[in-house]
């Protein structure tokens, strides 16, 4: 028995093409936040205690209390 040569012959298709991005659609959903973020965020981090520099940062930026 002889071998003979065998050619390979790969379709990318639109069925390809939407498995794949089947899978990547996937791969982000794993790894996304219910805050939308897909990093990672400190969105979901609450403070057992206010910020004690809270004043000076709203001075910084222009915030005042005032009415």
């Amino acid at each position: 028995m002889t071998q003979a040569p065998v050619m390979t012959l790969n379709v990318i298709g639109p069925a390809i093409r939407a498995k794949k991005n089947e899978k990547q659609q996937e791969e982000r959903a794993y790894f996304a936040k219910a805050c939308g973020h897909n990093y990672a965020c400190r969105c979901g981090v609450k403070l057992k205690k206010e910020n004690p520099f809270k004043q000076e940062i709203r001075a910084v930026h222009g915030f005042t209390d005032e009415f």
